[in-house]
């Protein structure tokens, strides 16, 4: 199976809101339990591989193959264009 761009910019958002805790997980989240902070995350998509480092309250990307750090913001800007167009933007 092979994500879509849109796909793979809903996947980065969700990440993120799970790395920055502010997305709860599991019960009990009303009571401070249940959120996650990022540390690390490995991504790879194809022969591109973004390794994502906590560095206090910023996020470090480190890249392999033919990554680009700006990459990721290609995925979510295609998930907007989607959602813009009603779903139907053409990359199929």
């Amino acid at each position: 199976m092979h994500p879509k761009r849109p796909e793979i910019g809903l996947l980065l958002l969700v990440l993120k809101d799970l790395w920055t805790g502010f997305t709860p997980v599991g019960g009990g989240s009303n009571v401070g339990r249940g959120r996650l902070t990022g540390r690390s995350a490995t991504l790879t998509y194809g022969d591109k591989t973004w390794q994502l480092e906590a560095e206090g309250d910023r996020v470090r990307v480190m890249t392999g193959g033919d990554a680009q750090p700006a990459d990721l913001n290609t995925y979510v800007s295609g998930l907007k264009t989607y959602v813009q167009q009603g779903g139907n933007n053409g990359d199929e």
